[in-house]
């Protein structure tokens, strides 16, 4: 993670760094590929703890307010499905990029929704309970697809997307996530009226 921090924030002209960056994170998901085959499950508990830290930095504003590292959301989004998927359990650590995972998608990178639908089916069907463990968490998944169903510029796929993610959570979840049902009605009628499918 320091060496993708040191090559995706250097200014030296002669280097593609930014490239270099990005095979960090490639390299990251081929270890976790091969770890997957292991039976160590300890092993995911030590990286979690290396790379939660990488992915809560690109996927959070910078003091001025901005994302420094919007160039490599698809790269860290391929990092993020894999250790949500792979890991023998959600941990407590990887919950804490919930959050910041879910402000990326409604402030910016609605580009992105196929990318970070993967990482949420993860986390609501793998960690049902956990999800509705926190009532914040089923009200901010309400509002990501909220968000991608009134925006203009959604296209017809990531709509299917987001309608998958809710059946996820009323398949997984259905007595949490039954105050949101007549809403999430109501916002996909909205979108069929105004938006019909092309």
């Amino acid at each position: 993670s320091e060496t993708f921090f040191r090559l995706a924030t250097s200014d030296d002209p002669d280097t593609d760094s930014s490239l270099a960056a990005s095979q960090c994170c490639t390299a990251i998901c081929t270890l976790l590929d091969a770890l997957r085959e292991t039976d160590s499950p300890q092993l995911f508990t030590s990286i979690e703890t290396a790379l939660v830290p990488l992915l809560h930095l690109c996927l959070s504003k910078d003091p001025s307010g901005d994302y420094p590292y919007t160039e490599f959301i698809e790269d860290v989004l391929e990092v993020m499905t894999r250790l949500t998927y792979y890991s023998p359990e959600i941990s407590e650590l990887l919950w804490t990029l919930y959050q910041p995972l879910a402000t990326c998608l409604t402030e910016w990178a609605l580009d992105y929704v196929s990318e970070f639908q993967m990482s949420f089916m993860n986390y609501i069907s793998r960690a049902s309970a956990a999800f509705v463990s926190v009532p914040q968490r089923p009200e901010t998944m309400f509002r990501v697809c909220q968000r991608v169903l009134e925006h203009s510029n959604s296209l017809d796929s990531d709509v299917v997307d987001i309608c998958l993610l809710a059946q996820t959570m009323l398949l997984h979840c259905q007595a949490a996530v039954e105050p949101y049902i007549t809403g999430f009605v109501a916002i996909v009628i909205h979108r069929l009226q105004r938006y019909p499918p092309t």
